[in-house]
């Protein structure tokens, strides 16, 4: 799939100003703690979601969740759903839909999902089909923000203006240096500055193949007890114009063994 990017005077594609850009991938909300973990689920990761805002809003950035930013796809319940909707309204973030935001073998968000709740009550920017998203303006830099959500495939290549730079953002499995056997190469998109990818949840070091870096942050918040998750500080990440990789932001989180109690008893 080649993409072809309009100039400046494309009003398909909005422009937004800021600073950079905040990603945050995969927070897994949800009302009661999945898999193994134990304590008050909710009120940890809605912490730590307020504080991605907060960051984005005190560094001038645009915040943009890279999928699976619920747990569960339908089910969760209307408080936890008025709560995100109030919290999200004052910033408005760009969310990126993944496999866990979806049900029922659906390629793309259905009306009945819980995502859709939060974006036809214009709490969040709805990333749900594939192609340009949207044109950074900062610093005097131009870039154009595209996205694969989960379930679309990345271009082969993007052409655009010469002067701005392309990113792409995906909820994909990336064959990262510890992933080797997944199904998405690392490989040069032509036209593609960047590709900030979500879904795969351990942090990855950002391989560069001829002009497309590829980022993997990982995800913020810890859902299994892995040799990984033992060590691993939870983190957003920044892009800012010049940056040769992101930036990660430690955010505030609990001790391991507060939220493992296998971890309390080793």
């Amino acid at each position: 799939m080649d993409i072809l990017i309009g100039n400046e005077q494309d009003a398909s594609v909005p422009e937004v100003r800021a600073k950079g850009l905040l990603f945050v991938a995969d927070p897994h909300v949800a009302d009661h703690p999945p898999n193994d973990r134990v304590g008050n689920y909710r009120k940890q990761i809605l912490a730590k979601v307020r504080f991605c805002l907060r960051t984005a809003r005190k560094h001038h950035l645009i915040p943009i969740f890279l999928g699976d930013l619920l747990h569960v796809p339908v089910d969760n319940s209307s408080s936890l759903l008025e709560e995100l909707t109030t919290m999200f309204k004052a910033h408005v973030p760009w969310v990126l839909v993944g496999n866990h935001d979806k049900h029922l073998g659906a390629r793309t968000v259905t009306p009945d999902v819980s995502l859709m709740h939060l974006h036809t009550r214009g709490a969040i920017h709805l990333i749900g089909q594939p192609g340009p998203v949207f044109r950074l303006v900062t610093g005097g830099q131009r870039l154009v923000l595209g996205a694969s959500p989960d379930g679309y495939a990345l271009p082969s290549s993007v052409k655009g203006p010469k002067d701005t730079m392309v990113m792409w953002i995906s909820h994909h499995n990336v064959a990262f240096p510890d992933f080797r056997d997944k199904p998405v190469p690392l490989v040069e998109i032509p036209g593609v500055h960047w590709v900030v990818n979500g879904h795969i949840h351990r942090p990855q070091p950002s391989v560069t193949k001829g002009m497309t870096c590829w980022a993997n942050p990982g995800n913020i918040t810890r859902l299994s007890l892995t040799p990984h998750t033992r060590v691993r500080k939870p983190a957003a990440t920044i892009w800012r114009p010049g940056y040769r990789d992101l930036e990660r932001v430690i955010i505030p989180h609990l001790p391991i063994g507060t939220i493992f109690p296998e971890a309390r008893e080793e």
